[in-house]
């Protein structure tokens, strides 16, 4: 595993990335695990939305996709993202198979980003996916579960698909885990609700 210096190309330089050019331009080195390229530049591609919290990036590094999740400085949607590369971490043995692989969370400049591989394209509609994909989704939540965490948001926009065929969720924000279910709220128990569709 090395660590190379980070350099930014991003475009269009919309004031959020802006920045994130600026942050990445000044931190001295980020650890990225299983990427076997020795190129040192982190390629923003697109800007994918933006939201109350903060915005989703497309990235590059190599030929290895990225999504990065950016926080805006001192916005309070940062103890959420912090709380969800937790929950990456109890999961660490569903990376790459049920969940995306997360390459670590970074904070700079106030920004807080988590940095995860690409898995493909946000599921818009049931009718996208397969009998064997919804399958593949019903056995990824119960996994989730089995590992004593409870998703709480396993909707639509919360299931990715490749060109391959292989699917995945992620978005782990509202998730609980059994050891600290009795410290953390969370919306009333509905998460099964797009799995039950999945088989309409």
């Amino acid at each position: 595993m090395s660590s190379s210096h980070i350099s930014v190309d991003s475009s269009p330089n919309s004031s959020p990335h802006k920045g994130l050019k600026e942050y990445f331009s000044k931190s001295p080195a980020l650890t990225l695990p299983f990427h076997p390229s020795s190129t040192s530049t982190l390629l923003v591609s697109e800007c994918l939305c933006v939201g109350a919290t903060g915005v989703v990036f497309a990235a590059h590094f190599g030929s290895l996709a990225l999504v990065i999740k950016a926080i805006l400085p001192g916005h309070p949607g940062q103890s959420d993202l912090r709380h969800e590369a937790r929950l990456y971490n109890v999961l660490a043995s569903l990376q790459g198979s049920v969940l995306p692989r997360m390459l670590g969370l970074f904070e700079g400049e106030g920004w807080l980003m988590l940095i995860a591989e690409h898995c493909g394209d946000k599921v818009t509609d049931i009718s996208e996916l397969s009998l064997s994909q919804r399958e593949m989704l019903w056995q990824h939540a119960c996994e989730i579960h089995a590992k004593g965490v409870r998703h709480a948001d396993l909707e639509l926009r919360n299931f990715v698909a490749s060109a391959s065929g292989d699917v995945r969720i992620h978005s782990l924000n509202l998730g609980i885990s059994v050891r600290e279910a009795h410290v953390r709220s969370s919306p009333s128990f509905n998460c099964y609700w797009s799995l039950f569709e999945l088989f309409s």
